[in-house]
């Protein structure tokens, strides 16, 4: 039996060998007629693959990634505009598909436009439970895990900011004067209110001119490196004041500045 199977391969070797030239042609010649059904056919049968063990398939690419770190970086550098713009695209679909699902539109103004909106925690905690469940796509995922829950709602960056920031909205209806603040925060109130009017006071994209919707904008980017080395809040407008305001700032609405970070232009310039 050995024996038999130890000359059939050697008959097979000696056949390859001797018909080396003709077997390559035929198979190059078959790649290039079915390379594109069969690569269709791969994809098929490695999705209904990995559909049947989800979690096999995650474990075994993890693992894949852990082990070969100087492959994937490599891959990332040659490939990085490709691969940016996939996670764009894919980052934009499930923020699409979040703010859809609670409405599609800012529950205090009724704003529509993507750029301007954002997912608002009603009972606030929002910084607390991004720590908890990430940030970005990592929370976008866990509102899609969890079927889009209670407790959540769409707002405009400038209304978001607002309830943020001072507790209220001037949209609401519940406006009403704040409380006393404490002497640190009418110095910091007035710092700010020198560098908007500084600036004009009002958005030089929209025209917005409502104070708690305005905030000072890079005009050639860059504001969150410069922040960090200047400092942030009051400790920035009080470096604007003593550079006398100079010229490469500008007042813009939270929803123009962030769709400016975000997207690189504001939904307002194509109008």
């Amino acid at each position: 039996m050995d024996t038999k199977k130890g000359t059939k391969r050697e008959y097979d070797r000696e056949y390859y060998l001797a018909h080396k030239e003709q077997k390559r042609v035929y198979s190059k010649a078959y790649r290039e007629i079915y390379q594109e059904r069969d690569r269709e056919k791969s994809i098929v049968r490695s999705k209904k693959n990995r559909d049947k063990n989800p979690e096999k398939y995650r474990e075994y690419s993890r693992r894949y990634k852990r082990e070969h770190p100087e492959y994937f970086k490599q891959y990332y550098i040659d490939n990085k505009e490709i691969l940016s713009g996939k996670a764009r695209a894919r980052h934009l679909g499930l923020r699409i598909a979040a703010i859809n699902a609670y409405g599609g539109k800012c529950a205090c103004c009724g704003e529509s436009r993507y750029e301007f909106l954002a997912i608002d925690h009603i009972n606030g905690g929002g910084n607390q439970h991004r720590k908890g469940v990430g940030c970005g796509n990592t929370f976008y995922y866990w509102l899609k895990k969890n079927n889009y829950p209670n407790g959540f709602r769409i707002l405009c960056h400038n209304c978001n900011t607002s309830h943020g920031f001072y507790g209220f909205c001037p949209h609401s209806e519940e406006y009403k004067e704040e409380k006393e603040p404490s002497k640190f925060v009418i110095e910091y109130r007035k710092s700010r209110e020198d560098a908007l009017s500084a600036y004009g006071a009002m958005c030089a994209c929209c025209g917005e001119t409502e104070k708690r919707f305005l905030c000072i904008d890079h005009i050639n980017g860059g504001g969150g490196k410069h922040r960090k080395e200047k400092g942030v809040k009051g400790r920035f407008y009080k470096w604007l004041a003593s550079n006398s305001y100079p010229k490469e700032f500008q007042v813009l609405c939270y929803n123009c500045n962030l769709a400016k970070g975000f997207y690189g232009k504001c939904p307002h310039s194509e109008e």
